[in-house]
């Protein structure tokens, strides 16, 4: 063999190797997705927030309001681990001008590098939180 040939195969391999490790960083850095689906007859408000676990700093806060029988994507949050607190609102009745709210029910669960997918179902009986992992 001659030096040619070995540069060449050196090279080949290590751009192989660098392409191998990007490709493997690209789908630990996914982002997960957060779906919210109201199974009620009524419109419900519901307040999302993730924390970071070692940092205790804020990721992800959002409200919104999931129309009956619809889904709702409010966003993704980052794979790292996190804890995840969903907050089911609900109107108080006898409020005059209809803003204030109280809280009916909560959820918490937490996310890591493997998970792939969050959905929150919002159903008669409170919340109900299902996690779907990458393999």
């Amino acid at each position: 063999m001659n030096r040619r040939t070995i540069l060449a195969a050196v090279g080949g391999l290590s751009a192989f190797g660098f392409v191998g490790y990007l490709i493997s960083e690209m789908r630990l850095s996914l982002p997960v997705l957060i779906r919210v689906m109201n199974e009620t007859d009524t419109d419900r408000n519901v307040a999302i927030t993730a924390y970071e676990v070692d940092t205790d700093r804020q990721t992800f806060d959002a409200s919104f309001n999931v129309p009956v029988d619809s889904t709702a994507t409010p966003g993704r949050l980052s794979n790292s681990d996190a804890y995840v607190e969903v907050v089911l609102m609900e109107p108080l009745s006898d409020s005059d001008d209809g803003e204030e709210t109280a809280i009916a029910d909560t959820a918490e669960t937490f996310t890591g590098e493997n998970t792939q997918r969050l959905t929150v179902y919002i159903t008669d009986d409170g919340l109900e939180i299902d996690e779907e992992y990458r393999e």
